[in-house]
């Protein structure tokens, strides 16, 4: 909340933080922003246009570089979105992650080389690379020294053990030296194993590689075949630090999708990222800004101050956004109503296509099923561990008296509790009126 400037440093509520009171308050959730959508999250989302965190001596804002990336491609693969936007740390890094992504669809480059390319020019790990090629003796000490583990440098220890067992099966490879090396992976802690035991054998069970032993390791993977010490040293050195990096980036993936989200202009769907319409519009026509404010620091951070407070060139009429709209997407707009019945259209369209491949009739009956018995884990499992148990079934039930009422639009929670106790009101039992009435309807 301090970062979205919702707080201040002593944690009291600053003009913007009190604007989003008075919309919580008052329930006024209207739509009538320049971007259509929920007042509060037009707060958040000219928030994010001014929020930035400082990264080594550099001010970066997330959301705008979010959105110049997505203004030059169009969308991001959930891929793309984990460990490549967070590397865009200032302008040249920020383009350059532009290209990579450009040269990926044209498979002429992988994640992997574009993060490699970007920690690898960081002061802090040539040293740390240099160091590893000029020692003899590796040891614990060296190791948690190039490792540069940000929360305990003991957490480093076995990559020790890993390197001596990746030496020695590549001087003896064999049954045992296999199992020796899987079990030296299997020290490292986090995603990070994970991450090893994917590059380094065809299965992760290992079951399987004591019983197939040697066939179940990639021989072809350069670490396993370089004899040249030194060549060694630098293909462990980039293994070690690229599967850290990845294991770090896919720790912030939820996070930043949440700081995204509140703005109610991001779409994360089927592995992808990308604005909802009229929020694209938008950034088609302020693009060409973008990279010139997403490395700075707002002053007006703390201000529920105007688009054109923030950045001049940032201010729009709903004109442009209506001519951007029939240029983007083909459809005609003469008016607001235009444009909103064409965005609800779209919204209800990936909602129909979200109950469709993730709650059908046999999954939400069975849901009900586990509300009643109170099988916690079974239902977050299968909705989301982002929210608690009386939540999700709130989500739920609206999804079932959705489908139950032919997918009417506009069902509001208002119809929706009065459906729901008038049912629960009925003469059969409650915890039998789902199992007779819901199961009859769906």
């Amino acid at each position: 909340m301090v970062d979205l400037g919702i707080v201040n440093d002593e944690r009291r509520l600053t003009d913007a933080g009190r604007a989003l009171l008075a919309i919580a308050e008052s329930g006024n959730f209207s739509r009538d922003n320049i971007l259509r959508i929920p007042n509060d999250s037009f707060i958040y989302f000219k928030q994010l246009l001014k929020s930035s965190c400082l990264f080594e001596t550099d001010n970066v804002r997330p959301y705008v570089v979010l959105a110049y990336i997505l203004s030059e491609i169009g969308e991001i693969s959930k891929s793309e979105f984990t460990y490549l936007l967070p590397l865009a740390i200032n302008k040249e890094k920020t383009e350059r992650i532009v290209n990579y992504i450009k040269a990926i669809r044209s498979n002429y480059a992988t994640i992997d080389d574009a993060i490699v390319s970007v920690i690898s020019e960081m002061e802090n790990y040539q040293e740390a690379k240099k160091m590893l090629i000029e020692t003899s003796v590796i040891n614990d000490v060296l190791i948690q020294e190039i490792g540069m583990n940000r929360k305990s440098r003991t957490y480093d220890v076995p990559y020790a053990r890993l390197y001596h067992t990746l030496r020695a099966f590549n001087t003896t490879p064999n049954d045992n030296t296999a199992i020796e090396l899987f079990n030296a992976v299997d020290k490292i802690s986090g995603k990070a194993r994970t991450y090893w035991k994917m590059y380094l054998f065809n299965s992760v069970s290992r079951h399987r590689l004591e019983t197939t032993g040697i066939r179940n390791v990639k021989r072809n993977k350069a670490i396993l075949t370089i004899a040249d010490e030194i060549a060694f040293k630098e293909e462990f050195f980039k293994l070690l630090h690229l599967f850290k990096a990845k294991s770090l980036l896919d720790d912030y993936y939820d996070l930043n999708k949440r700081y995204f989200k509140t703005s109610d202009t991001i779409i994360f769907q089927d592995d992808k990222v990308r604005f909802d319409i009229i929020p694209n519009c938008y950034f088609a026509l302020v693009k060409d800004c973008l990279l010139d404010i997403a490395f700075s620091k707002a002053d007006n951070l703390e201000l529920n101050c105007e688009m054109s407070e923030i950045e001049s060139t940032l201010t729009v009429t709903q004109e442009q956004l209506f001519n951007k709209a029939e240029e983007l997407y083909g459809v005609q707009v003469r008016s607001i109503i235009d444009i909103q019945d064409f965005v609800e259209k779209e919204r209800y369209e990936r909602l129909n296509h979200m109950i469709d491949t993730r709650f059908t009739d046999d999954v939400l009956v069975n849901l009900m099923t586990m509300f009643e018995n109170r099988n916690d884990d079974d239902i977050q499992s299968i909705v989301t561990n982002n929210a608690d148990v009386p939540t999700i079934f709130e989500y739920i039930l609206a999804i079932v008296w959705y489908k139950i009422s032919g997918r009417q639009k506009k069902l509001t929670y208002v119809q929706l509790y009065h459906i729901f106790e008038q049912a629960y009101q009925s003469n059969i039992a409650p915890n039998m009126w789902y199992q007779e009435e819901l199961t009859n309807k769906l």
